[in-house]
């Protein structure tokens, strides 16, 4: 099943594109996590109605909830000593999440340009986008991608977002999928990751595929029905 295209906004200068705690929220307002590919961070913070907010960022994982301020747009700084001592704000990061949902999953990515910075990436990775207990692949890469998930075939299109039903078994318990992603290149598809996935109901898994010092990297990610534990508001 196809989904929405991929919503992506990134920040800066790039130019592109703990589970515990994490329960759906019925208070209304906007919350987002925040995910790190091969970054992590604990000295990012946004502001919240003038106050200092920590975030985290934790490599290859969700963090917890945090509240997103009414505007669209985050700004993300350090806290760095400024004149008399007194704490200023260094920007780090911006991103704009008015088009990725009631719950914007942030991928933070490393910037080409500044160690002092991080390019990020706003998806939309609220139940009704990403229900249980479907497959999403999202490509952050120039290439076209070729996905095979078990006997389902789908394309991916550079910068885009797929999302498949697994089509369980009725009253199925787990159940195994062999998947391969191969990168559309002038010689033909290249493969570039295969492996069985273990399939279950409550279950949804979060396929990343990014660029990496030239070379395609693809990242699974699976999430559990469990961590939340009201349904989704209608």
């Amino acid at each position: 099943m196809k989904s929405d295209l991929l919503r992506v906004i990134c920040c800066c200068i790039c130019g592109v594109a703990p589970l515990s705690g994490q329960k759906q929220s019925d208070e209304g307002g906007v919350r987002f996590r925040t995910f790190g590919w091969m970054v992590s961070a604990e000295e990012l913070y946004y502001d919240v109605n003038g106050r200092d907010t920590r975030i985290s960022i934790i490599d290859s994982a969700r963090s917890v909830f945090f509240h997103a301020p009414k505007a669209g747009q985050i700004v993300f700084y350090r806290l760095v000593p400024g004149p008399k001592e007194k704490p200023e704000r260094e920007e780090a990061a911006t991103v704009d999440v008015s088009a990725a949902g009631k719950w914007p999953l942030l991928i933070f990515m490393k910037s080409p340009e500044s160690p002092k910075r991080y390019c990020v990436a706003a998806v939309a990775d609220d139940l009704e986008a990403f229900p249980f207990p479907s497959c999403r692949f999202i490509n952050f890469t120039a290439a076209d991608l070729s996905v095979t998930y078990g006997d389902q075939q789908v394309k991916v299109a550079a910068r885009g977002i797929e999302r498949l039903d697994p089509r369980l078994k009725p009253g199925a318990g787990t159940e195994t999928r062999y998947a391969t992603v191969s990168a559309n290149t002038p010689q033909g598809p290249r493969l570039l990751y295969g492996n069985n996935w273990a399939v279950r109901p409550a279950q949804r898994t979060l396929v990343l595929v990014f660029s990496q010092d030239e070379r395609l990297q693809v990242l699974r990610v699976t999430d559990d029905i469990a961590l939340y534990t009201t349904p989704v508001a209608k």
